[in-house]
């Protein structure tokens, strides 16, 4: 009898942890509130049971004897996995004390400060309310939310009052976050992997946002590793933040986090006990030979990842020289009608793997967020001139039309 492991969360992030267990001759159950969502369309069983319903799910492990859980990439999944686990007395990445450091935004800030790791200047709700306290623009968002939803630029107090309320209302605590506006700079995106205590980076990518002409500036359209400042962050940040993931005690788990470059110093804002939301644990597979999701599927059922312990050196983060480019093509408002086949774009040179984020009849409103995204395109090159050409291929292929016949794709994209 195969040994079993429930996954929580059925999204396209999670469809590489079920053919990962598949791989290992491990038997799979994908679970959340989304009929036939694509990991569930894989798996050997599903149930359509939202990942909140955690006694329900540990009840449903007890009595068909599901030795293993885990979910890796989604963030609004990872609260209910750790408690989970917890009901169950399985392996978890982390304690509900560490979860919540890794989610809840203000809890993060408080634990850089005390490592020594900058984070962006922030404001009380109070100090709002003195104009000579607040430097505008100021930037407002929930304390724990997900896809960059309920996020504003504010330039006076009637704006940020409003903002706060809006980020009230889906912060799951209710708390917002109010931070100086930290416009046109650069943000890098940094993932760890810790094993048996021990920090270890193995990515660092440059996040590139859409424009402003379509109201998509702070949403990634793109994002590509190794990270230019690769460097700078070794020099400056890897051992503080290393040393603050020591400290707090996490022993083997991905580890996440995001922030902005300015002058030259690092300031973190977003955290997260998980990988980061995109397919690029594909090309490490395929490029590196470092099978992240196998490792993941290891750890749920011994509570160890020994597969990768002489694997991953101080190398590891440059990729072997080559650059990896996740696209995310942003579509305009509408019904969509048709979507060019995946084996259209997977035949470009350079394009390693497509995943589509909408299918045909969704209706996409103008949210200006990660809903407008109509798929991930993973591509791989040694230049940025190949990146570039295959970019190009990728645009001239890729064709998402609405009910009308009109071409949906909102914003196009090259590297400079």
């Amino acid at each position: 009898m195969k040994d079993k492991i429930m996954i929580l969360g059925g999204a396209n992030l999670h469809c590489k942890l079920v053919e990962a267990a598949h791989q290992m001759e491990k038997e799979t159950i994908v679970v959340d509130n989304v009929k036939n969502s694509p990991a569930k369309l894989i798996s050997d069983y599903s149930y359509d049971i939202d990942v909140k319903d955690v006694d329900r799910l540990a009840d449903i492990c007890r009595n068909q004897n599901i030795k293993a859980v885990l979910s890796a990439y989604l963030d609004f999944c990872q609260p209910y996995y750790q408690k989970l686990c917890s009901l169950l007395n399985c392996p978890c990445f982390g304690t509900d004390e560490q979860f919540k450091i890794f989610t809840d935004k203000e809890l993060f800030k408080k634990k850089c400060l005390e490592y020594g790791v900058n984070t962006i200047k922030g404001y009380t709700e109070k100090e709002l309310q003195s104009l000579d306290v607040v430097e505008y623009p100021i930037y407002i968002k929930p304390s724990i939310s997900q896809g960059s939803k309920g996020q504003c630029v504010c330039y006076n107090k009637e704006e940020a009052l409003r903002a706060i309320n809006g980020a009230k209302m889906i912060s799951k605590n209710g708390k917002v976050i109010i931070e100086k506006y930290m416009a046109k700079k650069h943000i890098i995106q940094v993932t760890y992997l810790v094993l048996d205590g021990i920090p270890k980076l193995i990515r660092t990518a440059d996040q590139i946002n859409g424009s402003d002409k379509y109201g998509m500036q702070h949403i990634a359209i793109a994002g590509i590793s190794p990270s230019k400042y690769t460097n700078l962050f070794l020099k400056k940040v890897n051992h503080k933040i290393k040393n603050m993931i020591k400290h707090i005690g996490i022993k083997n788990s991905p580890v996440f986090m995001q922030g902005f470059v300015d002058e030259d110093d690092f300031y973190f804002f977003d955290p997260g006990l998980r990988f980061p939301g995109t397919e690029a644990s594909r090309i490490f597979k395929n490029v590196m030979n470092i099978d992240l999701m196998q490792a993941m599927i290891e750890f749920s059922f011994s509570g160890k990842i020994l597969s990768l312990q002489n694997v991953i050196d101080e190398d590891t983060v440059y990729l072997k020289n080559y650059i990896i480019l996740n696209l995310f093509p942003f579509i305009k408002k509408g019904k969509i009608k048709s979507i060019s086949p995946i084996d259209n774009l997977l035949k470009i040179n350079g394009v390693e793997y497509v995943t589509y984020r909408h299918k045909v009849g969704d209706v996409v409103d103008d949210t200006k967020d990660v809903n407008q995204r109509i798929a991930e395109i993973n591509i791989l090159g040694t230049t940025k001139e190949k990146i570039n050409n295959t970019i190009k291929d990728v645009y001239d292929i890729l064709q998402v039309l609405d009910v009308k016949g009109n071409n949906m794709i909102l914003d196009r994209f090259i590297l400079k």
